[in-house]
């Protein structure tokens, strides 16, 4: 009640003195990030099967995955303090029409007086003046990223460049190595391709109703099959 009293008081002097400079409260608010809260990781379909290899001296490095992208909700927490704080402020041009000298001077000795006196009521109630406090959500979006899936027990085909054939699979890690037999040309290319799979399937995808409601980019096109040189 004192403070609302206050308040209503430093506007009335602000209103009061045309020309004067004064003090007066003023409610000022900031924000800033206090939290950033992910979801748990949503984990989308699995896409077409990707081979990737490598050769090093007579090793032939083999890595087989599948696309797959995933993706979760932000939410961060915005923290809002509002609280007054004092503001000098100018009460307009003064207006000297038909004024005395004597007026003038009266005037000018008011000056102080008016501005101590705004200064005081507003000192008083932005020192009665708590700080406000909320912290509100806010939503942040979406965040998703590429999240490859290992293709486990993969069976694989590679043909060397005599055109020898050796079959394989991957382990439970998309992994597998060959080796390059010596009899081999000194360079030339290597074909890997996968041709099915041996083991246990992939897993299924996940439950649709766990899924925001964006919509999922397109996954980028199998690569099945893929050749790499050796010894340029």
């Amino acid at each position: 009640m004192v403070e609302h009293g206050l308040g209503r008081l430093a506007a009335i002097l602000a209103i009061a003195s045309s020309g004067c400079v004064v003090m007066v409260p003023e409610r000022r608010t900031t924000s800033q990030i206090v939290r950033i809260d992910r979801s748990p990781l949503i984990v989308g379909a699995v896409g077409g099967i990707v081979v990737e290899a490598s050769i090093t001296g007579a090793e032939i490095s083999v890595r087989t995955s599948r696309h797959r992208m995933c993706h979760r909700t932000i939410e961060r927490v915005i923290e809002q303090r509002s609280k007054r704080v004092a503001k000098i402020e100018s009460g307009g041009d003064p207006d000297f029409k038909g004024a005395t000298g004597y007026g003038i001077l009266v005037w000018i000795a008011l000056l102080p007086v008016v501005f101590a006196a705004s200064s005081l009521v507003t000192g008083v109630v932005v020192g009665l003046d708590g700080t406000e406090v909320a912290r509100l959500p806010q939503s942040g979006g979406v965040e998703r990223f590429a999240c490859p899936a290992q293709a486990m027990f993969t069976r694989l085909e590679v043909v060397l460049p005599s055109g020898s054939l050796i079959t394989g699979a991957t382990d439970a890690l998309g992994r597998a190595t060959f080796a390059l037999p010596a009899a081999e040309p000194p360079t030339g290319a290597v074909i890997v391709r996968a041709v099915g799979v041996v083991g246990p399937p992939p897993p299924p995808p996940p439950d649709p109703d766990m899924l925001v409601t964006d919509p999922t980019p397109p996954l980028p096109p199998a690569i099945p099959e893929i050749a790499v040189r050796y010894g340029d």
